[in-house]
């Protein structure tokens, strides 16, 4: 082998490190693109997103950068490009003052419906608790309606209007309407498919009662039929299966008022 040929063969090296070199070159060229960042078009960005999700979303992340060239910043921390979080959320307003407020007046509510079970007329078919922040006033179907029917007795009618009055006194509450039944199928040829279909044909018809011959606001009245699916006793017993089968009255009260929480001028949440 010639002295010039192997002087060519040490030299082969230099074409793989310039490749390298080249590579390693165009790696900090990608990087430092991608840290420069157009502020208008994130700006434009951003104002995009905002107003694309505003109408569904109740939250909304909008990103905006600490430093239009991070890479060049007097801060050491800030030689890597970084992203903060900007979290602006539509919220209820609720403080432990509001919740304790509103469960101080469900215990009102509840010790004055409470009154009403030695009503002669509710006596033995109502029955009154507190869940919270709202009210529960339960009916037993017993005396409200005929077996597997939805149509309220003369004595069911009585029932309502009694509790009706009562409910009448106070203001700025929501019902919720819930018909509940026990486990028992419908006898075939039943005038309901099922206990979902019975359930809320009874709660229908007692919200019916209450808008039409005592005046309650409709938007304010909630129906829902939960069937079999919600007991409160056994259904094993006669006993047990009576007492699910039942109306409860939910006394709600408004939830507390929403805001959209302005990014820009509250203070923000930021995650790195």
């Amino acid at each position: 082998m010639s002295d010039e040929e192997e002087h060519g063969d040490h030299e082969r090296w230099v074409i793989s490190y310039a490749d390298f070199i080249t590579l390693l070159f165009a790696t900090f060229v990608a990087l430092y693109a991608c840290s420069i960042v157009d502020q208008t078009k994130m700006e434009a960005f951003s104002a995009s997103v905002h107003s694309a999700l505003n109408a569904s979303w109740s939250e909304k992340v909008l990103f905006k950068p600490l430093s239009t060239n991070p890479v060049y910043s007097d801060n050491p921390s800030a030689a890597a490009p970084q992203r903060t979080f900007i979290v602006a959320e539509e919220r209820c307003i609720e403080t432990a003052e509001d919740k304790e407020e509103q469960e101080k007046k469900a215990r009102v509510i509840t010790e004055e419906l409470q009154d009403l079970e030695e009503n002669e007329e509710l006596a033995g078919h109502m029955k009154v608790e507190q869940r919270g922040k709202d009210v529960v006033v339960s009916l037993l179907s017993a005396g409200l309606f005929s077996s597997a029917r939805a149509e309220l007795q003369a004595e069911g009618d009585g029932l309502i209007s009694e509790l009706a009055k009562s409910l009448q006194e106070y203001e700025d509450i929501q019902l919720r309407v819930e018909g509940h039944t026990d486990n028992r199928p419908l006898m075939p040829g039943a005038r309901y498919r099922d206990n979902w279909e019975l359930s809320s044909a009874r709660a229908t018809t007692v919200v019916n009662e209450l808008v039409s011959k005592h005046g309650f606001q409709p938007e304010k009245l909630v129906v829902a039929g939960l069937g079999e699916f919600h007991p409160v006793d056994t259904n094993e017993t006669d006993e047990g299966r009576a007492r699910n089968r039942r109306i409860d009255i939910v006394i709600q009260q408004p939830k507390p008022p929403t805001e959209e929480v302005d990014a820009r001028e509250k203070p923000k949440t930021q995650l790195r």
